[in-house]
Protein backbone atom coordinates (compact mmCIF):
# COMPACT_ATOMS: atom_id res chain seq x y z
CA UNK A 1 0.00 0.00 0.00
CA UNK A 2 0.98 3.49 -0.22
CA UNK A 3 3.31 4.83 2.68
CA UNK A 4 1.73 5.73 5.75
CA UNK A 5 3.45 9.34 5.17
CA UNK A 6 1.04 9.92 2.67
CA UNK A 7 -0.88 11.92 5.24
CA UNK A 8 2.12 14.40 5.62
CA UNK A 9 0.53 16.09 1.92
CA UNK A 10 -1.25 18.73 3.81
CA UNK A 11 -1.85 20.23 -0.02
CA UNK A 12 -2.65 17.72 -1.77
CA UNK A 13 -5.93 18.10 -4.01
CA UNK A 14 -6.22 14.86 -6.57
CA UNK A 15 -4.52 11.93 -5.78
CA UNK A 16 -4.63 9.31 -8.43
CA UNK A 17 -3.38 5.91 -7.32
CA UNK A 18 -5.04 3.75 -9.58
CA UNK A 19 -4.05 0.05 -11.39
CA UNK A 20 -2.45 -1.94 -8.63
CA UNK A 21 -2.71 -4.72 -6.37
CA UNK A 22 -3.55 -2.80 -3.61
CA UNK A 23 -5.95 -4.41 -0.66
CA UNK A 24 -6.40 -1.52 1.21
CA UNK A 25 -5.84 1.51 1.52
CA UNK A 26 -3.31 3.14 4.89
CA UNK A 27 -5.58 5.16 7.46
CA UNK A 28 -3.53 8.07 6.70
CA UNK A 29 -5.35 9.19 3.83
CA UNK A 30 -7.84 10.62 5.85
CA UNK A 31 -5.48 13.53 7.08
CA UNK A 32 -5.90 14.82 3.71
CA UNK A 33 -8.28 17.89 4.77
CA UNK A 34 -7.93 19.17 1.23
CA UNK A 35 -8.28 15.78 -0.83
CA UNK A 36 -11.15 16.61 -3.52
CA UNK A 37 -10.74 13.94 -6.21
CA UNK A 38 -9.47 10.40 -4.89
CA UNK A 39 -8.80 7.56 -8.21
CA UNK A 40 -8.33 4.00 -6.79
CA UNK A 41 -9.39 2.14 -9.71
CA UNK A 42 -8.64 -1.25 -10.69
CA UNK A 43 -7.16 -2.93 -7.65
CA UNK A 44 -8.38 -5.12 -5.33
CA UNK A 45 -10.02 -3.03 -2.29
CA UNK A 46 -13.06 -4.78 -0.38
CA UNK A 47 -12.89 -2.51 2.69
CA UNK A 48 -11.97 1.43 3.23
CA UNK A 49 -10.14 2.52 6.42
CA UNK A 50 -12.81 4.48 8.87
CA UNK A 51 -10.40 7.19 8.94
CA UNK A 52 -12.06 7.96 5.47
CA UNK A 53 -14.60 9.78 7.49
CA UNK A 54 -11.59 12.59 7.71
CA UNK A 55 -12.26 13.28 4.18
CA UNK A 56 -14.75 15.91 4.33
CA UNK A 57 -14.10 17.94 1.36
CA UNK A 58 -14.04 14.99 -0.79
CA UNK A 59 -15.67 15.54 -4.03
CA UNK A 60 -15.10 12.70 -6.79
CA UNK A 61 -14.26 9.24 -5.44
CA UNK A 62 -14.13 6.36 -7.76
CA UNK A 63 -13.19 3.03 -7.05
CA UNK A 64 -14.22 1.27 -10.33
CA UNK A 65 -13.26 -2.26 -10.97
CA UNK A 66 -12.26 -3.66 -7.23
CA UNK A 67 -13.95 -6.19 -4.81
CA UNK A 68 -16.16 -4.39 -2.81
CA UNK A 69 -19.55 -6.54 -2.08
CA UNK A 70 -21.18 -3.25 -0.38
CA UNK A 71 -20.66 0.10 -0.22
CA UNK A 72 -18.23 0.92 2.47
CA UNK A 73 -20.38 2.81 5.46
CA UNK A 74 -17.30 5.16 5.70
CA UNK A 75 -18.56 6.43 1.88
CA UNK A 76 -22.14 7.14 3.55
CA UNK A 77 -20.77 10.08 5.69
CA UNK A 78 -19.33 11.64 3.23
CA UNK A 79 -21.74 14.02 3.20
CA UNK A 80 -20.48 16.52 0.31
CA UNK A 81 -19.62 13.90 -2.41
CA UNK A 82 -20.44 14.78 -5.38
CA UNK A 83 -19.75 11.92 -7.84
CA UNK A 84 -19.28 8.27 -6.73
CA UNK A 85 -17.65 5.65 -9.25
CA UNK A 86 -18.28 1.98 -7.86
CA UNK A 87 -18.54 0.20 -11.46
CA UNK A 88 -17.40 -3.29 -11.62
CA UNK A 89 -17.17 -3.93 -8.10
CA UNK A 90 -19.22 -7.54 -6.70
CA UNK A 91 -22.01 -5.61 -4.91
CA UNK A 92 -25.66 -7.01 -5.15
CA UNK A 93 -27.40 -4.79 -3.07
CA UNK A 94 -27.54 -0.89 -2.03
CA UNK A 95 -28.13 0.42 1.53
CA UNK A 96 -30.64 2.43 2.07
CA UNK A 97 -28.58 5.46 3.10
CA UNK A 98 -27.28 5.92 -0.27
CA UNK A 99 -30.41 8.63 -0.01
CA UNK A 100 -27.83 10.20 2.57
CA UNK A 101 -25.61 11.48 -0.09
CA UNK A 102 -27.70 13.95 -0.86
CA UNK A 103 -25.14 16.14 -3.05
CA UNK A 104 -24.37 13.71 -5.47
CA UNK A 105 -24.49 14.50 -9.09
CA UNK A 106 -22.93 11.68 -10.37
CA UNK A 107 -23.80 7.72 -9.67
CA UNK A 108 -22.21 4.64 -11.74
CA UNK A 109 -22.86 1.75 -10.15
CA UNK A 110 -22.59 -0.35 -13.94
CA UNK A 111 -21.40 -3.76 -13.91
CA UNK A 112 -22.20 -5.27 -10.65
CA UNK A 113 -24.95 -7.56 -9.83
CA UNK A 114 -27.51 -5.27 -8.13
CA UNK A 115 -31.27 -7.20 -8.16
CA UNK A 116 -32.83 -4.48 -6.42
CA UNK A 117 -32.79 -0.30 -5.65
CA UNK A 118 -34.19 0.78 -2.53
CA UNK A 119 -36.90 4.11 -2.52
CA UNK A 120 -33.93 6.09 -0.63
CA UNK A 121 -32.23 6.67 -4.22
CA UNK A 122 -35.13 9.05 -5.10
CA UNK A 123 -33.62 11.37 -1.79
CA UNK A 124 -30.63 11.80 -4.38
CA UNK A 125 -32.45 14.80 -6.11
CA UNK A 126 -29.38 16.54 -6.99
CA UNK A 127 -28.89 13.29 -9.51
CA UNK A 128 -28.11 14.47 -13.31
CA UNK A 129 -26.07 11.14 -14.41
CA UNK A 130 -26.78 7.59 -13.12
CA UNK A 131 -25.74 4.54 -14.50
CA UNK A 132 -26.98 0.97 -13.37
CA UNK A 133 -25.75 -0.57 -16.61
CA UNK A 134 -25.43 -4.32 -16.37
CA UNK A 135 -26.89 -5.33 -13.63
CA UNK A 136 -29.59 -7.93 -12.66
CA UNK A 137 -32.41 -4.92 -11.90
CA UNK A 138 -35.63 -6.44 -12.97
CA UNK A 139 -37.82 -3.29 -11.97
CA UNK A 140 -37.17 0.31 -10.98
CA UNK A 141 -38.99 1.93 -8.00
CA UNK A 142 -41.53 3.84 -8.83
CA UNK A 143 -39.46 6.54 -6.74
CA UNK A 144 -37.19 6.76 -9.39
CA UNK A 145 -39.15 9.64 -11.05
CA UNK A 146 -38.38 12.01 -8.12
CA UNK A 147 -35.73 12.44 -9.45
CA UNK A 148 -36.10 15.77 -11.58
CA UNK A 149 -32.74 17.00 -12.31
CA UNK A 150 -31.30 13.44 -13.92
CA UNK A 151 -30.57 14.06 -17.29
CA UNK A 152 -28.42 10.96 -18.23
CA UNK A 153 -30.58 7.63 -17.07
CA UNK A 154 -28.44 4.44 -17.91
CA UNK A 155 -29.94 0.90 -17.61
CA UNK A 156 -28.76 -0.99 -20.13
CA UNK A 157 -28.00 -5.03 -19.48
CA UNK A 158 -30.39 -5.43 -17.04
CA UNK A 159 -33.85 -7.60 -16.99
CA UNK A 160 -36.12 -4.79 -17.06
CA UNK A 161 -39.44 -5.50 -18.51
CA UNK A 162 -41.05 -2.15 -18.21
CA UNK A 163 -40.28 1.65 -17.22
CA UNK A 164 -42.47 3.18 -14.45
CA UNK A 165 -44.63 5.56 -15.57
CA UNK A 166 -43.36 8.07 -12.83
CA UNK A 167 -40.38 8.11 -15.70
CA UNK A 168 -42.19 10.46 -17.66
CA UNK A 169 -41.68 13.30 -14.98
CA UNK A 170 -38.26 13.65 -15.63
CA UNK A 171 -38.76 16.59 -17.81
CA UNK A 172 -34.62 17.47 -17.68
CA UNK A 173 -33.56 13.96 -19.48
CA UNK A 174 -31.75 13.85 -22.60
CA UNK A 175 -30.38 10.45 -22.38
CA UNK A 176 -32.41 7.13 -21.49
CA UNK A 177 -30.66 4.08 -22.27
CA UNK A 178 -32.61 1.09 -21.53
CA UNK A 179 -30.95 -0.71 -24.22
CA UNK A 180 -30.68 -4.62 -23.89
CA UNK A 181 -33.31 -5.45 -21.02
CA UNK A 182 -36.79 -7.27 -21.55
CA UNK A 183 -39.37 -4.50 -22.45
CA UNK A 184 -42.45 -5.36 -23.01
CA UNK A 185 -44.47 -2.20 -23.19
CA UNK A 186 -43.33 1.37 -22.55
CA UNK A 187 -45.39 4.14 -20.34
Amino acid sequence: PPPPEIGNLPKLKTLNIGHGRLTTLPPELGKLKKLRVLYADGHELTKLPAEFKGLSGLRSLSLYDNEFERIPEVILELSDLRGLHLGHNRLSSLSPRIGELKSLVSLNLSGNTIDQLPSDIAKLTNLTHLWLNNNYLEELPVDIGELAGLKQFEVSGNKLRALPSSITNLENMIVLDADDNQIVSLP
